[in-house]
């Protein structure tokens, strides 16, 4: 009998943590998107101050680096 009670609590406890690592896991999936939400703004709002036309709007950090290497060339 004290074990299947010690068994029960345990499957009881085991149930629990599994739900507060679902809304944990939830809790982070939302922050993450948050951030990426956040950075994008930051780096479209300093894109705008550097560049206001968007003439390198498209640019890859590549073909930024190859423009300004063939322009100091």
């Amino acid at each position: 009998m004290k074990v299947e009670t010690r068994l029960d609590t345990i499957t009881i406890e085991w149930d629990s943590l599994l739900e507060r690592v679902k809304v944990r896991n939830e809790q982070i999936t939302s922050l993450e998107e948050k951030l990426q939400t956040a950075e994008a703004t930051a780096t479209t709002e300093e894109e705008k101050e550097i560049d206001p036309d968007g003439t390198y709007a498209g640019f890859s950090r590549v073909d930024f680096v190859k423009t300004v290497l063939d322009w100091q060339v």
